[in-house]
């Protein structure tokens, strides 16, 4: 810091003896106790640095141990607070960004399923009739002669059905048959096939995971 000349006001003012003084204004640290500074010409290659023991003055107004260590904690739990406010909207964006991908993986899931599979209305309704479009052509049991559904609800807890067949649309090569949705149902469970027998034929099964279609109007939770 530049120290300037001051002015023989500014030296009464503060108390000084008659003389040349220079001085500057320095921020002091809420927190600080004591200042420690020392001398030197502007190319800093002379010090005075009071024979190596620098020199310090006591701050007027410092804060009391008991005052010192109530500030230090308040200054640490807004540290901490900031911390776990940071990680917090870290979080939140990690848990967005993740609902976010998982809704746009299932858009696109359900854009390519579309192709060989829909439901008339496009979301079931418990307690409604529902008619399943289904295109073999595009699926392990294209070419085969006849086309079967079988199916259950809430992952296959209850309402299980036998095959029943699905009879041609005449369009695009889709195939369909209407399903009686229950009432408490939640979840459509379905697998296709091209034989009345249920275990055996061809199937399709989605590679094991089975097809299930979201039911709109259930009471409850699943």
């Amino acid at each position: 810091v530049k120290l300037e000349p001051l002015s023989e006001a500014v030296v009464k003012r503060n108390g000084l003896s008659p003389g040349s003084w220079v001085g500057a204004k320095v921020d002091i640290d809420k927190l600080a106790m004591l200042v420690d500074f020392v001398f030197s010409n502007v190319a800093r290659t002379t010090w005075d640095n009071n024979d190596s023991a620098d020199y310090h003055s006591l701050v007027s107004g410092a804060l009391k141990d008991k005052e010192l260590g109530l500030v230090l904690a308040s200054d640490a739990m807004a540290r901490d607070a900031g911390e776990a406010a940071k990680q917090e909207d870290l979080a939140v964006k990690r848990a967005v960004e993740k609902a976010e991908i998982k809704y746009t993986s299932a858009k696109q899931r359900r854009a390519v399923q579309a192709a060989f599979l829909y439901t008339r209305p496009l979301t079931p309704r418990a307690g409604q009739a529902v008619e399943v479009f289904y295109n073999p052509d595009l699926t392990p049991l294209r070419g085969r002669p006849e086309v079967y559904v079988r199916g259950g609800f809430d992952r296959w807890t209850r309402n299980t059905f036998s095959p029943q067949a699905m009879r041609a649309t005449g369009t695009g090569g889709f195939v369909t048959t209407t399903i009686q949705v229950p009432r408490t149902a939640h979840v459509m469970d379905l697998v296709f096939m091209d034989s009345g027998d249920a275990h055996g034929g061809f199937i399709d099964d989605n590679r094991g995971l089975d097809y299930h279609m979201p039911v709109a109007g259930a009471p409850g939770k699943l």
